[in-house]
Parts: C-alpha cells; sequence; structure tokens
C-alpha cells in the first residue's frame, strides 16, 4: 500500500488565511456550493471536505471579478479573486526567488529570466502539459462559468 498523500501544501496555507467575512454566510448558492466541493473534492487537491471559513476562502479565490460585480449589482454582494490573487503572487514570486537565489550563483539578469516561470501563462502551460486532470465542473471552456467559478485560479 502507497503511503497516503496529504494535502497540498499551498492549499493547506491558504485554508489558514483570515478571510473578510460575507455578509449573510448562506449567501453562497447552493449550486455554487456545491461546484467547490466537487472541485475540491479532485485528488490533485486532496481536500476531502471544507468548513464554513474554508468555503468562503475557496468561493472567493474561485470568484471572477466580473461575477462579483454582477452579484454585487444584484444585491448580493461578493469578493473576487483578486486580493488573493496578488497576495499569492507575491508569496509564489518570493519562494521561487529564494530558491533561485541559494541555489543559482548567477547575476541578477539571468535570475530574473529564471524567475519568469512564475507568470500564470507559463504555470498554465505546465498544468495543460502535465494532463492534470483537472476539469472544471460545468465549463469545458477557459475563464468563469455559469457558478462564477473562475478555474484558472486553481492553478
Amino acid at each position: 500500500m502507497g503511503a497516503a498523500v496529504g494535502p497540498n501544501p499551498v492549499t493547506q496555507a491558504l485554508l489558514h488565511l483570515q478571510v473578510a467575512p460575507i455578509p449573510d454566510p448562506m449567501a453562497i448558492p447552493i449550486d455554487r456550493q456545491r461546484a467547490i466541493f466537487a472541485l475540491m473534492a479532485h485528488p490533485f487537491w486532496a481536500i476531502p471536505s471544507l468548513g464554513q471559513e474554508g468555503l468562503e476562502l475557496i468561493n472567493q479565490a474561485l470568484t471572477h471579478d466580473s461575477f462579483a460585480k454582477e452579484q454585487g449589482d444584484r444585491g448580493h454582494p461578493c469578493q473576487s479573486y483578486e486580493r488573493l490573487e496578488f497576495l499569492g503572487d507575491r508569496i509564489l514570486n518570493h519562494a521561487v526567488a529564494e530558491f533561485l537565489f541559494r541555489h543559482y550563483p548567477e547575476a541578477e539578469g539571468a535570475l530574473s529570466n529564471r524567475i519568469q516561470f512564475t507568470k500564470n501563462s507559463n504555470l498554465a502551460r505546465v498544468v495543460k502539459d502535465q494532463n492534470l486532470g483537472i476539469h472544471p465542473p460545468g465549463t469545458a471552456r477557459p475563464g468563469p462559468n455559469p457558478e462564477g467559478l473562475d478555474h484558472r485560479r486553481c492553478v
């Protein structure tokens, strides 16, 4: 029997972030909750269950800005992924920069070229090329789907 694989460390760290509370915890529609649970249950993420705080954080992380605006216009405010994206980009760049600095005795220009790997388009290409089997529920096209989940943010 193989060793059990635990949750992805990045995902674990995200679940411990503090999220601004949603005005009404039940404001997340049940169809959207089901889509989030289905996505997080995928073996890639290894998150078998989410508490209310985890659900709210994942909801925000997967909410496209246009969907958040649309919901706000309808009187159902929700937050988009943009603030989390800002934080995640900085954490990823810091971790990669520190790794490159410690392991590659190159000049700044060469190190800057190496860190280009962290660009979203490069990361998305790796996910696609590695065929990780992450298929968003409810859509085969990139970007937001009818539930407003932006699955590109999972990368």
